[in-house]
């Protein structure tokens, strides 16, 4: 279930305040909160992906073997596993390179290539504003740093805006 940090993002985006979201999160809660512009560079924990040839598809089937409705091979989860390429990381690279803003929510700071983001974006003049419940290895270049939990702090920034 979405949480308030991604209604608000979901809200900020219908609004025209936010352009896209990069997420490393499989869990496809952006899209469910109502975003429409969403880079899952990890892909997704429910839609499924057959090893012969290739197809992808959404399933609402969370157990059992789940089988290709094109060739009737066996599927997997579309998810990135160790060892293997994110998906759509050089358009994730585009968008912080062009973006004047950036939040950065939740990360770790540490899976890389979505470590190097804020870091491309930053060094392209982007502000990056980090709201994590710790300091990463990111934190001291963030332009902000705002220790809390995302569900929280989004919805207060979010509110305030709107009475500017």
């Amino acid at each position: 279930m979405p949480n308030d940090a991604h209604l608000t993002l979901a809200s900020m985006e219908k609004e025209g305040q936010l352009f896209s979201i990069v997420t490393q999160n499989v869990d496809r809660l952006h899209i469910k909160a109502g975003s429409v512009n969403v880079i899952e560079i990890h892909g997704n924990i429910w839609d499924v992906k057959c090893e012969s040839c290739g197809k992808v598809e959404f399933r609402e089937e969370t157990s059992g073997i789940i089988k290709c409705s094109s060739c009737g091979e066996i599927t997997r989860p579309d998810v990135v596993l160790f060892g293997e390429s994110v998906r759509n990381i050089e358009e994730a690279f585009s968008i912080v390179r062009d973006s004047d803003n950036i939040l950065l929510i939740g990360t770790s700071s540490v899976v890389y290539p979505a470590a190097l983001l804020p870091y491309e974006g930053k060094e392209s003049g982007a502000n990056v504003i980090e709201i994590n419940i710790a300091k990463t290895e990111f934190s001291n270049e963030a332009d902000y740093f705002i220790k809390g939990k995302a569900a929280e702090i989004l919805p207060k920034i979010y509110n305030n805006m709107k009475i500017l």
